[in-house]
């Protein structure tokens, strides 16, 4: 007989052959799952029929591969961050991390920008290996408030997530008051009573306190 050490996986069937002793196959009860247990140690006994009965042990360790069955996870679905207009090319937006619960190549993590305008991608740009999202081009908040950056993360067996980086540019006092004349009386007499001289209106693309004029 060949008694089985218990575990959760495997049993042992029994086979014979007409032309010599019976043999012992171990057979795969479950599919096994490498990141719930990586490592399965089994005792193979062999008893012969004598008495009294003698034994020999066989110790068998089963090494689980991995298989590419996870997607890559962000630890966040969408980041938010803040960004002064005047910030120069190179500037750290936003850093963003994903993992992957496989192994070796597996677990590898590729960031991208995807899917993106030509916009976004003439504005920012991510460090394939750590997620760092930096400014690549000039940022004017009169032209643009906000950004919807799409982010992927991308492990070695080609599976893939996605996660949104959301920019709001921060207004900086880089437009000065205009001014346009609308009406202008010239030349205007010394005895004149109260007169219009001229009316005019002032304009600022700024916000905020920037756009406020005294």
């Amino acid at each position: 007989n060949y008694p089985l050490s218990a575990n959760g996986y495997f049993h042992l069937h029994t086979r014979f052959c007409s032309h010599g002793p019976k043999y012992a196959e171990l057979v795969l009860n479950k599919p096994l799952d490498r990141e719930e247990q990586p490592e399965v140690n089994l005792t193979i006994t062999a008893v012969d029929g004598g008495s009294p009965p003698k034994s020999g042990t066989a110790h068998i360790h089963v090494v689980v591969l991995d298989v590419n069955d996870h997607v890559p996870q962000f630890s966040r679905l969408v980041y938010r961050a803040q960004v002064s207009e005047n910030s120069p090319n190179g500037s750290l937006v936003a850093t963003v991390t994903a993992v992957d619960l496989d192994e070796g190549t597996n677990k590898a993590i590729t960031y991208s920008l995807a899917q993106n305008p030509e916009a976004i991608l003439k504005t920012f740009q991510i460090d394939p290996q750590n997620g760092e999202v930096r400014l690549r081009g000039p940022l004017d908040f009169e032209a643009i408030e906000t950004y919807d950056i799409d982010i992927q993360a991308t492990d070695g067996g080609g599976l893939s997530a996605h996660s949104k980086v959301l920019v709001e540019v921060v207004d900086v006092n880089d437009n000065a008051p205009e001014l346009t004349m609308s009406t202008l009386s010239s030349p205007t007499p010394e005895n004149a009573p109260e007169t219009v001289v001229a009316v005019f209106s002032v304009s600022d693309p700024d916000s905020g306190d920037n756009g406020r004029m005294i």
